[in-house]
């Protein structure tokens, strides 16, 4: 798995045509496959239907349970894919897009075919939408990463400190020693993360929470 942000996303995706599934030529749907490919190198997923509802009629069949969850369209955030019905008033043959904002009955989606082939972004009527599903990647990552108490410190022990301490000896060699490999948060590591906070302004604590946790991923860690 490849942590994307949304911003990651679109500044990679923008203007461009994507037919992931090579079916139909460039459809809505590959808009959401192109995202499940970018974060997990494969795209085992498909409508039920044939068309952008399925998505969520037949969400617990067609697979897309393993990537994404359910939420209505009053709890949709910024990264959430956006999934309209048959016949709505915007999107006659259903449609997919990611959710950006939304104001006065309508939301602004950026997703493929919707008026251009591209990604772009576009205004559509609230008129239709069943729901949207929220990428996994999205849904609690840190808390499923670090541990219980919400951070890393000085003498825990475990394989996700073993991954930050192999990405920070690999990216920032210059005050990470070789020492600090390993699953043990023992004094290298903790050194190597006061100075990365010191570096990028945060509290210079050396231990690994979320802000630092996030810090990371802006400068490349996947987890």
């Amino acid at each position: 798995m490849k942590y994307i942000s949304v911003d990651q996303f679109i500044k990679s995706t923008y203007g461009k045509a994507f037919d992931t599934d090579k079916a139909a030529g460039v459809q809505c749907v590959d808009g959401i496959k192109e995202f499940v490919k970018r974060v997990y190198g494969k795209v085992d997923f498909t409508t039920g239907t044939g068309w952008a509802y399925g998505l969520w009629t037949k969400f617990d069949t067609n697979g897309c349970k393993k990537y994404f969850k359910k939420y209505p369209y009053s709890q949709a955030k910024k990264g959430d894919w956006v999934i309209w019905n048959w016949n709505s008033k915007d999107a006659e043959k259903s449609h997919v897009g990611l959710f950006i904002e939304k104001a006065n009955g309508k939301v602004k989606v950026y997703g493929q075919n919707q008026g251009k082939s591209a990604f772009s972004y576009l205004w559509l009527s609230e008129n239709g939408i069943l729901g949207v599903l929220r990428p996994l990647i999205y849904e609690n990552t840190t808390k499923s990463f670090l541990p219980a108490r919400g951070y890393f410190k000085l003498g825990d022990t475990s394989e996700n400190i073993g991954k930050i301490a192999s990405f920070m000896y690999k990216t920032f060699p210059a005050y990470t020693k070789k020492e600090a490999l390993g699953n043990y948060y023992g004094k290298n590591i903790k050194a190597s993360i006061t100075e990365f906070q010191r570096r990028t302004g945060l509290t210079p604590d050396g231990c690994v929470g979320s802000k630092t946790l996030s810090m990371l991923v802006k400068y490349g860690f996947v987890y």
